[in-house]
């Protein structure tokens, strides 16, 4: 093992649980290849995320060693791909673990004796992201990432086309793996996405409101409130996706209601297209509008 697994303390996982044919569908149809992945970024962004790994497990050869999944710092370094709330505080963090100035251990300590705002939200948004989209990275379900694991992962959620995200995003809510979205795993999906939200809010003290869907939440609300909000955004999503009425998404009726979703820029609105799926075109729709 390197030095990332052996002397990381673990970070307590839960939430969505993943049955064997999950597993197995990752494994047998990958959304993305290694080769693939290497073309879809430049020669000096794979060799970056070379040495990042280096650092990370402790090994000069980046098919020896592993990270455990619930090593915070890992957590942390995953979740900023899928939330990128602070893009300042996130190339800092990156820049130090590469040039060596950070290990992983010492970004452990460092979010976990950091006092601020921003300390407190990493960590609760990684915790909760890496929970529900462990599966993207972790495709054989061992709990450890190899260095295939992390860069296709990485590729993928980083520089993947919108499909190819939203197919990552739909095989994380199926999660046993038979190929449609139950009301089960969709209420579940919802659920902690929105405990994310939460646990953001309070461990960054914020009294704000943030958004699931159309409706308004706050750090206090009642737990029966939350659950009515829940079930809400599954009749919402049914009533638009559902095209068969079945009361369950296959993945042709999940894509095409993000596809439509995008197009009506109405994607952030919803907790079942998360932020790595639409923050892309809708950077590059507000680019090519302020050009004109």
């Amino acid at each position: 093992m390197g030095q990332g697994q052996s002397v990381a303390p673990d970070v307590l996982r839960h939430g969505v649980g993943y049955s064997d044919e999950h597993v197995e569908a990752f494994k047998k149809d990958p959304i993305i290849t290694m080769g693939q992945a290497q073309m879809k970024v430049s020669s000096d962004k794979w060799e970056e995320l070379k040495k990042a790994w280096k650092v990370m497990t402790g090994y000069d050869d980046v098919n020896e060693g592993g990270i455990l999944m619930s090593h915070p710092g890992l957590n942390v370094l995953l979740g900023y791909i899928f939330c990128a709330h602070n893009q300042t505080l996130k190339a800092s963090l990156l820049e130090r673990l590469v040039s060596g100035e950070f290990s992983m251990d010492d970004i452990a300590e460092k979010i976990a004796e950091d006092d601020s705002v921003n300390g407190r939200r990493t960590l609760a948004i990684a915790q909760e992201i890496v929970t529900v989209f462990g599966s993207i990275f972790d495709v054989d379900g061992d709990k450890q990432l190899t260095w295939e694991e992390f860069v296709v992962g990485v590729v993928l959620l980083t520089a993947g086309t919108t499909q190819e995200k939203s197919d990552a995003i739909f095989r994380s809510i199926d999660t046993d793996g038979d190929g449609v979205l139950s009301l089960t795993e969709l209420k579940q999906f919802a659920e902690v996405s929105l405990g994310a939200a939460i646990a953001t809010m309070r461990m960054s003290q914020s009294r704000l409101r943030i958004s699931l869907g159309t409706q308004e939440i706050t750090h206090d609300a009642d737990k029966e409130v939350l659950k009515g909000r829940v079930w809400d955004e599954v009749a919402r999503l049914l009533a638009e996706a559902d095209t068969n009425h079945d009361f369950e998404l296959s993945r042709d009726e999940y894509q095409k209601w993000v596809s439509n979703r995008l197009k009506k820029h109405t994607a952030a609105q919803s907790p079942f297209i998360p932020e790595v799926v639409w923050r892309q075109e809708e950077e590059a729709a507000a680019a090519a509008s302020a050009a004109q």
